[in-house]
């Protein structure tokens, strides 16, 4: 039966594996929407308002501490992950971080919908690359034990 365990261990992290490396390309995915879509409507010609830097600079303020914050949640979670031996909290933790960071890229969408500033791609580009840090790694799931 100890024979066993290794090979489902190798399964269960397999399957875990092909399932965050699908949601992080699609919240990849997501970011590239958002930004062809204000491309789309930016090249259309809508009228920019200006007077609303304060708002900008928060809303981008606001996209840092999401995405700092995916980092430090991420490695809470991925310990409480460990320390009680539940792999699906270690998925879980990849989602939470994947969503901070693409929370960062929503506030770009709402900075380029209530002023036409293009820092809104500035925000993509930092989601995206937060994302993309947040690439999902084997050694995270393989060093959760079935119980």
């Amino acid at each position: 039966m100890d024979s066993l365990q290794p090979d489902r261990q190798a399964k269960v992290v397999e399957r875990n594996l092909k399932i965050l490396f699908l949601l992080w390309l699609i919240f990849l995915g997501s970011i590239a929407l958002y930004a062809i879509m204000l491309w789309l409507i930016e090249r259309r010609g809508s009228a920019r308002e200006e007077g609303r830097l304060t708002l900008n600079w928060l809303l981008c303020f606001m996209g840092l501490v999401s995405v700092a914050s995916s980092v430090i949640v991420k490695r809470v979670l991925l310990a409480l992950a460990v320390a009680r031996r539940k792999i699906w909290q270690v998925v879980r933790a990849y989602i939470i971080a994947f969503a901070l960071c693409e929370a960062a890229a929503i506030f770009g969408v709402v900075v380029f919908f209530l002023t036409r500033d293009r820092l809104a791609y500035l925000m993509f580009a930092l989601a995206a690359m937060a994302i993309a840090a947040h690439y999902p790694r084997r050694e995270h799931l393989e060093s959760v034990p079935l119980s």
